[in-house]
């Protein structure tokens, strides 16, 4: 299992191949450099640490509104709140209550308007603190079986940060599902359940987290179809900041009303995953970019970031979606 500063070492040369290649102000290919080494793939399967850019583009969009947020950062609910406490509502039949979002454990939750799915995600990136709880119960948590080999969800990294409202960070892809699982919701995946195909990571009407970012197909940032490095933390937020923030600290608030951090600050792991190959190979997908991304990588539509399951890093955490 690649960890810390090891795995970043590993993917160094594949930034260095990537680099050499992509432009990293080329927001429509989808392919700027990554500290985390993500490397554009012209076509095909995946062969290495990343692969293809996402390329779909969205249609026009308006721009969104902010939740509701408390002192501490932490979205609780947009202006059009409904549900139970800490859950945002955007939709539902005419005249009826929508149906109240997981609360069991974690982040609260935002639920999607029917015409972008009508399920649940959570406002926020999983915290430090939120995840140390799930470590607390960890020895009754049940792997799937593809992480059968997982034998810690302890992370690899962000272990001295005394924050608890900072992303975890250092989770694999089986650290994370197995968080999402216990949390009584899912690692984000394909709209009405399973996974997102792999190649269908852009499409709005596939991926759950792709419909929350991009709100609905309309937007090609969170926030907006103009690219403002002010709002998300990433490699333009701030002169002095390179590294992971409080969630909902930014003004990174979209697709919709109430989700926060969907562009930057870490990395999130999909459920889409590229099966066709041994298993220990087996790659999957990761959204949204991190704090040191520049604008291509933090599109909604980005996907050329996939790895092993069983890797780590500094800069990859969780979010959750509803069952």
């Amino acid at each position: 299992m690649l960890h810390g500063s090891a795995a970043l070492s590993s993917v160094f040369l594949l930034l260095v191949a990537a680099t050499s290649s992509c432009s990293a102000e080329s927001a429509e290919s989808g392919a700027p450099t990554s500290s985390t080494g993500a490397q554009a793939n012209a076509g095909g399967p995946p062969d290495g640490d990343a692969g293809d850019s996402g390329g779909g583009v969205t249609s026009a969009g308006g721009s969104g509104g902010t939740g509701n947020v408390s002192s501490g950062g932490i979205s609780t609910g947009g202006s059009n709140s409904g549900g139970s406490a800490g859950t945002t509502a955007m939709g539902g039949a005419a005249g009826a209550e929508p149906e109240a979002c997981p609360d069991q454990h974690g982040s609260p939750m935002v639920r999607l308007p029917p015409e972008a799915g009508g399920f649940c995600i959570d406002a926020h990136e999983t915290t430090r603190g939120e995840y140390a709880e799930f470590l607390e119960a960890a020895e009754d948590v049940e792997q799937i079986e593809e992480c059968a080999w997982n034998l810690s969800f302890e992370p690899t990294e962000g272990q001295n940060d005394t924050d608890m409202n900072l992303p975890v960070v250092g989770v694999d892809f089986c650290d994370a599902h197995a968080y999402c699982t216990w949390a009584g919701k899912r690692m984000c995946g394909a709209i009405g359940g399973g996974s997102t195909d792999f190649e269908a990571f852009a499409d709005p009407t596939v991926s759950q987290w792709q419909a929350a970012c991009s709100r609905g197909g309309t937007r090609a940032f969170p926030y907006g179809n103009t690219y403002d490095g002010s709002l998300c933390n990433g490699a333009d937020y701030s002169a002095d900041q390179d590294a992971t923030i409080a969630v909902g600290e930014s003004q990174c608030v979209g697709g919709y009303e109430g989700i926060f951090d969907m562009s930057g600050n870490v990395w999130e792991w999909e459920d889409s995953c590229f099966t066709d190959m041994t298993d220990d190979l087996v790659k999957c997908r990761l959204r949204g970019g991190e704090f040191s991304n520049p604008e291509g990588f933090l599109r909604c539509d980005y996907g050329g970031f996939y790895i092993t399951r069983d890797f780590t890093t500094n800069s990859i955490g969780i979010r959750c979606c509803e069952k």
